[in-house]
């Protein structure tokens, strides 16, 4: 008698599912032991972290809001139990991407189990995820963040439950805690699930969304307070390299990539304190915008191809083998997720839920820098569309091999 298709499924998930996951930890916590990576932001967060556990102020490099305090909070936790490790923070991060394979997993769960496992399978081995996982930056846990609340979006339009949408306050708190920018795109996500949600549960429709915004705003209230007290402006300040960021990425020289280093600071700003300083930027950068819109489109088009490079940008990693690896990697991958996004069999819908993301940040970066590093939080959902694009394909050669059958 032969087994259930759902029984076979059953079977692939135990077999294969902790063997993807594993592999994909294992070449993190290799890669984090042998060659963790830093980059001139890690500095940073390591002195900030230390700065925390030493009851010291939340400073570096003269700036007491530079940084948001999620990843040095994360790093001081790891430095308490383990002492002032680097590699131990990378390790964690490697643990820590098993579940970012496994969320990637049940996200894709609802087309099918080898689009699921497939999916996991190009996360657990995407080049870019792997490698800042083994990164002394934000960007494995904030995409993991991202991740769950994408779940948690998925399941709240399924069967809405009052404590999702309390996990799903959390998750996004503490993913802005982590990366400022991220703090808007909550507002699309919201206005999905309350599209999606069942037509009956209409008091979750309106209370979700608020208690959602509510949660987020408790946890930025601490930071938010104090940075006001600090520099008695902004009542809504979140960092104070805002400003900075969107001059080097508009002003008359700028070419889509990091140029800070070559921005020198006028006499006029010398005076001015952190905030002053960032706001300044800010008026400047804003002032170009306006008066050169042209110009700014322009680069915003070559900033988004940045992003979404197939190899990097940077010079020192244009090796040859580098880049070719990567194509070789990124230009299926890119192919098969545009399969998916038009004809996968996933809903429309969730292929909606999962573009959201993916056209904020785009977006959002093609306004501030291009990298290839600003693209890693996106790549579970486009491996996720690759899947459903890699199983359109299959379902196309085997109804070839059954037309070629029926006509032998």
């Amino acid at each position: 008698m032969k087994p259930k298709l759902a029984e076979l499924g059953d079977v692939a998930v135990r077999r294969w599912l902790p063997l993807i996951v594993g592999m994909g930890v294992g070449i993190r916590l290799a890669l984090a032991l042998v060659h963790g990576f830093r980059f001139p932001d890690s500095a940073d967060y390591d002195l900030l972290a230390r700065n925390i556990l030493e009851g010291k102020a939340y400073e570096a490099g003269g700036n007491f809001a530079s940084r948001m305090p999620g990843y040095p909070i994360l790093v001081a936790g790891v430095y308490a139990l383990a002492g002032y490790s680097v590699k131990a923070v990378l390790v964690v991060q490697a643990l820590l991407s098993g579940a970012l394979i496994g969320f990637t997993y049940a996200l894709a769960r609802r087309v099918g189990t080898a689009v699921a496992l497939l999916a996991a399978g190009l996360v657990a081995f995407d080049p870019l995820t792997v490698a800042f996982s083994a990164t002394f930056l934000t960007e494995m846990p904030f995409t993991l963040c991202l991740m769950v609340a994408l779940w948690l979006c998925l399941r709240l339009s399924e069967s809405p439950r009052w404590p999702h949408w309390v996990e799903l306050g959390l998750v996004w708190g503490a993913g802005v805690m982590l990366r400022v920018s991220a703090l808007w795109c909550i507002v699309p996500l919201l206005a999905w699930v309350v599209w999606q949600m069942p037509v009956g549960a209409k008091r979750q429709r309106i209370a979700g969304p608020f208690i959602v915004l509510a949660l987020i705003a408790l946890m930025l209230a601490p930071w938010l307070v104090r940075n006001y007290r600090m520099f008695d402006s902004g009542p809504f300040r979140m960092t104070t390299l805002e400003g900075i960021s969107l001059y080097e990425a508009v002003y008359p020289e700028a070419d889509g990539g990091p140029r800070q280093d070559k921005i020198s600071l006028p006499p006029e700003m010398a005076s001015l304190n952190e905030a002053q300083r960032n706001d300044e930027w800010s008026r400047r950068a804003w002032t170009y915008v306006r008066e050169e819109p042209l110009r700014v489109a322009k680069l915003a088009v070559v900033k988004a191809g940045r992003t979404w490079s197939p190899w990097f940008n940077a010079g020192e990693w244009k090796s040859r083998v580098i880049t070719w690896g990567m194509a070789a990697w990124y230009i299926p991958v890119y192919a098969l997720a545009i399969a998916g996004i038009f004809w996968g069999r996933m809903r429309r819908q969730t292929k909606m839920l999962l573009m959201i993301p993916v056209l904020y940040f785009t977006v959002l970066h093609a306004l501030f820098l291009g990298s290839v590093r600003y693209r890693v939080p996106l790549m579970p959902e486009v491996c996720v569309l690759a899947a459903c694009g890699a199983s359109v394909l299959r379902k196309g050669e085997e109804a070839g091999q059954r037309s070629a059958e029926a006509r032998v």
